[in-house]
Protein backbone atom coordinates (compact mmCIF):
# COMPACT_ATOMS: atom_id res chain seq x y z
CA UNK A 1 0.00 0.00 0.00
CA UNK A 2 1.34 3.61 -0.94
CA UNK A 3 0.63 6.91 0.21
CA UNK A 4 0.72 10.27 -1.73
CA UNK A 5 2.96 12.93 0.13
CA UNK A 6 1.11 15.68 -0.89
CA UNK A 7 -1.80 13.81 0.66
CA UNK A 8 -0.32 12.72 3.90
CA UNK A 9 1.02 16.35 4.31
CA UNK A 10 -2.75 17.84 3.53
CA UNK A 11 -4.30 15.52 6.48
CA UNK A 12 -1.38 16.64 8.50
CA UNK A 13 -2.51 20.05 8.35
CA UNK A 14 0.51 21.42 5.86
CA UNK A 15 1.44 22.23 2.42
CA UNK A 16 3.05 20.06 -0.48
CA UNK A 17 6.89 19.34 0.43
CA UNK A 18 6.06 18.68 4.24
CA UNK A 19 6.58 14.84 3.85
CA UNK A 20 10.47 14.41 3.65
CA UNK A 21 12.60 11.24 3.41
CA UNK A 22 13.07 8.48 3.78
CA UNK A 23 9.96 7.28 2.89
CA UNK A 24 6.87 7.38 5.74
CA UNK A 25 7.00 3.93 7.67
CA UNK A 26 4.55 1.60 9.73
CA UNK A 27 6.54 0.20 12.68
CA UNK A 28 5.30 -1.40 15.36
CA UNK A 29 7.15 -2.17 19.20
CA UNK A 30 3.58 -2.16 20.80
CA UNK A 31 1.05 -1.28 18.01
CA UNK A 32 1.42 0.19 14.94
CA UNK A 33 2.34 4.02 14.02
CA UNK A 34 3.45 5.94 10.58
CA UNK A 35 6.82 7.32 11.25
CA UNK A 36 6.60 10.26 9.09
CA UNK A 37 9.75 12.54 8.28
CA UNK A 38 9.49 16.39 8.56
CA UNK A 39 11.25 18.93 6.27
CA UNK A 40 12.17 21.02 9.17
CA UNK A 41 11.66 22.50 12.93
CA UNK A 42 9.44 25.03 11.74
CA UNK A 43 7.23 23.19 9.80
CA UNK A 44 6.51 20.54 12.04
CA UNK A 45 5.77 23.30 15.05
CA UNK A 46 3.58 24.70 12.75
CA UNK A 47 1.11 21.92 12.42
CA UNK A 48 -2.63 21.81 14.11
CA UNK A 49 -2.76 19.30 16.85
CA UNK A 50 -4.65 16.46 15.85
CA UNK A 51 -3.71 17.88 12.14
CA UNK A 52 -7.00 17.86 9.89
CA UNK A 53 -8.55 15.74 12.44
CA UNK A 54 -10.81 13.63 10.54
CA UNK A 55 -8.89 13.48 6.96
CA UNK A 56 -5.89 12.27 8.82
CA UNK A 57 -7.96 9.57 11.27
CA UNK A 58 -9.09 8.19 7.84
CA UNK A 59 -5.43 8.53 5.96
CA UNK A 60 -4.05 6.88 8.69
CA UNK A 61 -6.30 3.82 8.92
CA UNK A 62 -5.60 2.85 4.81
CA UNK A 63 -2.09 2.36 5.85
CA UNK A 64 -3.35 0.11 8.83
CA UNK A 65 -2.49 2.57 11.77
CA UNK A 66 -4.15 5.38 13.88
CA UNK A 67 -1.14 7.02 14.91
CA UNK A 68 1.37 9.50 12.80
CA UNK A 69 4.49 10.10 14.71
CA UNK A 70 5.97 12.96 13.23
CA UNK A 71 9.24 14.02 13.30
CA UNK A 72 12.69 16.27 12.39
CA UNK A 73 16.25 16.45 13.26
CA UNK A 74 16.14 19.73 13.83
CA UNK A 75 16.06 20.32 17.73
CA UNK A 76 15.43 22.45 20.86
CA UNK A 77 17.77 20.74 22.79
CA UNK A 78 20.89 20.07 21.37
CA UNK A 79 21.30 16.93 23.20
CA UNK A 80 17.89 16.01 21.70
CA UNK A 81 18.36 13.26 18.54
CA UNK A 82 14.84 14.12 17.32
CA UNK A 83 12.00 16.44 17.71
CA UNK A 84 8.47 14.62 17.72
CA UNK A 85 4.72 15.42 17.62
CA UNK A 86 2.18 12.43 17.53
CA UNK A 87 -0.89 12.67 16.71
CA UNK A 88 -3.61 10.56 16.97
CA UNK A 89 -7.10 12.31 16.65
CA UNK A 90 -8.90 8.45 15.62
CA UNK A 91 -7.88 7.42 18.58
CA UNK A 92 -9.73 10.81 20.55
CA UNK A 93 -5.85 11.87 21.00
CA UNK A 94 -4.96 15.05 18.71
CA UNK A 95 -1.36 15.14 20.36
CA UNK A 96 0.13 13.04 22.72
CA UNK A 97 2.99 14.53 24.93
CA UNK A 98 5.18 11.26 26.05
CA UNK A 99 4.59 8.46 23.59
CA UNK A 100 7.02 5.63 24.71
CA UNK A 101 5.69 3.01 22.39
CA UNK A 102 6.03 5.47 19.24
CA UNK A 103 9.55 6.56 20.18
CA UNK A 104 10.63 3.19 20.37
CA UNK A 105 9.38 2.36 17.10
CA UNK A 106 11.15 5.81 15.53
CA UNK A 107 14.28 4.57 17.14
CA UNK A 108 13.78 1.14 14.82
CA UNK A 109 13.12 3.20 12.01
CA UNK A 110 15.79 5.50 12.02
CA UNK A 111 18.52 2.92 13.06
CA UNK A 112 16.96 0.53 10.19
CA UNK A 113 17.49 3.59 7.55
CA UNK A 114 20.99 4.19 8.74
CA UNK A 115 20.77 7.81 10.88
CA UNK A 116 21.17 6.74 13.98
CA UNK A 117 24.04 4.24 14.04
CA UNK A 118 25.11 1.70 16.70
CA UNK A 119 28.28 1.34 19.04
CA UNK A 120 29.22 -1.94 20.55
CA UNK A 121 25.66 -3.29 19.30
CA UNK A 122 23.75 -0.43 21.09
CA UNK A 123 21.87 2.73 19.43
CA UNK A 124 20.82 5.35 21.80
CA UNK A 125 18.58 8.35 20.77
CA UNK A 126 16.94 11.45 22.93
CA UNK A 127 13.57 11.97 21.50
CA UNK A 128 12.01 15.80 22.79
CA UNK A 129 8.15 15.61 22.63
CA UNK A 130 5.03 17.48 23.94
CA UNK A 131 6.66 21.16 23.77
CA UNK A 132 3.72 22.55 21.57
CA UNK A 133 1.48 21.26 23.74
CA UNK A 134 2.84 22.89 27.08
CA UNK A 135 3.81 19.34 28.35
CA UNK A 136 7.53 18.74 27.40
CA UNK A 137 9.06 15.30 27.57
CA UNK A 138 12.72 13.69 26.79
CA UNK A 139 12.35 9.76 26.16
CA UNK A 140 15.48 8.17 26.13
CA UNK A 141 15.54 4.97 23.77
CA UNK A 142 17.79 2.26 23.25
CA UNK A 143 17.86 0.14 20.09
CA UNK A 144 19.95 -2.99 20.76
CA UNK A 145 21.46 -4.21 17.37
CA UNK A 146 22.63 -8.44 16.24
CA UNK A 147 25.65 -8.85 14.48
CA UNK A 148 23.14 -9.45 10.96
CA UNK A 149 22.02 -5.55 11.29
CA UNK A 150 18.95 -7.31 13.25
CA UNK A 151 16.84 -5.64 15.54
CA UNK A 152 16.89 -7.41 18.93
CA UNK A 153 15.38 -5.28 21.60
CA UNK A 154 13.99 -1.51 22.35
CA UNK A 155 13.92 -0.18 25.36
CA UNK A 156 12.55 2.98 26.49
CA UNK A 157 12.33 5.13 29.42
CA UNK A 158 12.35 8.90 30.44
CA UNK A 159 10.51 12.08 32.02
CA UNK A 160 7.13 13.82 31.54
CA UNK A 161 5.17 16.83 32.36
CA UNK A 162 2.02 14.98 33.97
CA UNK A 163 -1.10 16.80 33.11
CA UNK A 164 -5.00 15.58 33.15
CA UNK A 165 -5.08 12.26 30.83
CA UNK A 166 -8.16 10.18 29.81
CA UNK A 167 -7.31 6.31 30.69
CA UNK A 168 -8.81 4.74 28.24
CA UNK A 169 -7.14 6.75 25.60
CA UNK A 170 -3.81 6.54 27.18
CA UNK A 171 -3.76 2.30 27.19
CA UNK A 172 -4.85 2.28 23.74
CA UNK A 173 -1.67 4.27 22.72
CA UNK A 174 0.54 2.61 25.63
CA UNK A 175 1.80 -0.88 26.07
CA UNK A 176 3.97 0.55 28.71
CA UNK A 177 6.61 2.99 28.99
CA UNK A 178 9.46 0.66 29.07
CA UNK A 179 8.83 -1.48 26.13
CA UNK A 180 11.11 -4.35 25.04
CA UNK A 181 9.31 -5.95 22.04
CA UNK A 182 11.52 -6.07 18.93
CA UNK A 183 9.85 -4.69 16.13
CA UNK A 184 9.95 -5.83 12.46
CA UNK A 185 13.39 -6.06 11.33
CA UNK A 186 12.46 -6.55 7.47
CA UNK A 187 11.96 -3.36 5.06
CA UNK A 188 8.18 -5.65 4.56
CA UNK A 189 6.82 -3.15 6.82
CA UNK A 190 7.95 -0.07 4.15
CA UNK A 191 5.33 2.30 3.52
CA UNK A 192 6.60 3.73 0.12
CA UNK A 193 5.59 6.91 -1.27
CA UNK A 194 4.38 7.25 -4.64
CA UNK A 195 6.67 7.80 -7.55
CA UNK A 196 5.14 10.77 -8.19
CA UNK A 197 4.79 12.54 -5.31
CA UNK A 198 8.78 11.66 -4.64
CA UNK A 199 9.38 13.60 -7.28
CA UNK A 200 10.28 10.81 -9.83
CA UNK A 201 8.92 10.49 -13.39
Amino acid sequence: TSIDADELAAALGGNSGLVSEPAPQVVTTALPQLMVPIRSLEDLKALPSGGAGARLAQTLRTVGTDCAMCYTSETEDANATVHCRMFAPGLGVPEDPATGSAAGALGSYLVWHGLVRPHDGVASMIVEQGIEIGRPSRIHVEISVGNGGEITEVRVGGQAVTSSWNPASWHRLHNSWRNTAPPPSTPSSLIPLSRRSMGNS
